[in-house]
């Protein structure tokens, strides 16, 4: 869609040498096809958006500022009704992480795990795996899975991005305390 003409349109037509339209009649039926426009648009989108979908968006969108803002029950909540509302699409992966990242937040690491593990296997290739790896390691310590928790670190750092750094120092660290020294170094 093009621009409205600003008000020194014919100003600058008439410095061309181009005839000057009359700038209240271009203006009106510029503004008049854009509202025909965006009524279209606007209809369109509301007939092919079904209201489940924008129920889910805005309940998701609540439970993320909850989120943001500390409060972790309330988002956990929020983000558990969007999936029993059955929204669908490529916004769920977060969902999923979301859900895992409320459960560690509010301090319940087996949940948490658990949370993480079904994002893994829901989204093997997903934009946050070495995060959720990284994650489920660390449920595992609080959990006491000290070993397992060696593996999934292990995991996280292969996985590379952001996490590898964290991943690898931890997987160092838990090795050695595990009397696991000559390991710890390789890393």
């Amino acid at each position: 869609m093009g621009h409205l003409p600003s008000p020194s349109t014919p100003r600058r037509l008439r410095s061309k040498g181009l005839p000057s339209p009359k700038p209240r009649r271009v203006f009106a039926s510029a503004l008049i096809w854009a509202s025909v426009a965006f009524r279209l648009a606007a209809t369109t989108l509301h007939a092919q958006t079904p209201p489940a979908v924008i129920q889910a968006a805005e309940v998701y969108t609540r439970a993320l500022n909850a989120f943001g803002s500390g409060d972790f029950s309330t988002a956990l909540s929020g983000f558990q009704e969007v999936l029993t509302l059955g929204a669908e699409g490529p916004g769920m992966e977060s969902v999923h992480f979301s859900i895992a990242a409320a459960h560690f937040n509010l301090h319940d690491p087996a949940k948490a795990k658990a949370a993480f593990e079904h994002y893994l296997k829901l989204y093997p290739a997903g934009q946050k795996v070495a995060d959720a790896l990284l994650a489920v390691a660390q449920c595992q310590m609080l959990l006491g899975e000290k070993e397992q928790a060696a593996a999934s670190f292990d995991l996280a750092a292969q996985k590379g991005g952001s996490a590898r750094e964290q991943a690898q120092l931890s997987q160092a660290l838990l090795l050695k305390e595990l009397g696991k020294s000559e390991q710890a170094a390789q890393l």
